[in-house]
């Protein structure tokens, strides 16, 4: 009981500080619902046991670790398959070919990540990042591969992650290549589409609506007048999170390291 009172505390004090970053967005004034449903899920405690197997295992270095969604929702980012996760809630994340093929799907994801990204972007990496990152520095872990796309292993100093499905850090255009990095081009879209924003982006926020992909729900939202800013060097691309979605295929450079 004592456990769960000090995980609660932590998650409770993590969602917050997350918050305030969050806040300090300029999109909109933006209010906190009074209880945000997001939950941070409870993990296995480490018994003593398991501590000393771990020692001895990384002793003599040459580690690779490989992390999932479960290092980060201690950082405030929702992860799909907890009882709270993504795909308890019926979300289902947008397909490569829905993004490509499909205007409308496209525009509603860009339009929901004002919201879901400036989430992301705003949490920080967590002890289990700093753990790690440590690991790494003190010669016991070789390389960490991860599944996350939040891109706190970078955070937390440690630059050369293998980011199997890519990362939120950037978008990169279609048509030529170029490579913007995230934060300027959401400052594009929220510079062309002032008015959207002031007429359906909520004026209050439940933590509950961001979702593991970085997309978040909006409800009753027209997308048709939303505006996709082009790729800035070719003046006409498309532009994709650095990031692979579903049905999508992994970097060649990736896949080979």
């Amino acid at each position: 009981i004592e456990l769960r009172m000090q995980v609660a505390k932590r998650s409770e004090k993590t969602l917050q500080s997350v918050w305030r970053r969050f806040r300090r967005c300029s999109f909109t004034a933006i209010q906190q619902t009074k209880n945000p449903v997001f939950k941070i899920p409870t993990g296995a405690q480490l018994e003593e046991g398991d501590s000393s197997l771990l020692q001895e295992f990384c002793k003599d270095g040459g580690v690779v670790v490989l992390t999932g969604a479960g290092l980060s929702t201690e950082s405030g980012i929702p992860d799909y398959r907890s009882p709270d996760g993504s795909y308890s809630k019926g979300h289902k994340p947008i397909l490569h070919q829905e993004f490509v093929q499909d205007e409308r799907s496209r525009k509603r994801y860009w339009a929901r990540s004002i919201i879901g990204y400036a989430w992301f972007n705003s949490a920080q990496p967590n002890s289990g990042h700093y753990a790690l990152t440590n690991l790494a520095r003190r010669g016991f872990v070789d390389n960490i591969i991860t599944q996350n796309v939040d891109g706190l292993h970078h955070k937390s100093g440690y630059g050369n992650t293998i980011e199997l499905h890519g990362s939120n850090r950037d978008v990169e255009c279609l048509s030529c290549g170029f490579v913007e990095p995230r934060p300027e081009f959401q400052d594009r879209i929220k510079a062309s589409n002032r008015s959207w924003i002031d007429q359906y982006l909520p004026k209050r926020f439940d933590s509950s609506t961001i979702r593991a992909d970085g997309d978040s729900h909006l409800e009753d939202a027209d997308y048709s007048g939303f505006h996709i800013p082009v790729c800035s060097r070719c003046v006409q691309g498309m532009m994709k999170p650095t990031v692979i979605f579903f049905g999508g295929n992994l970097k060649p450079a990736v896949r080979e390291a």
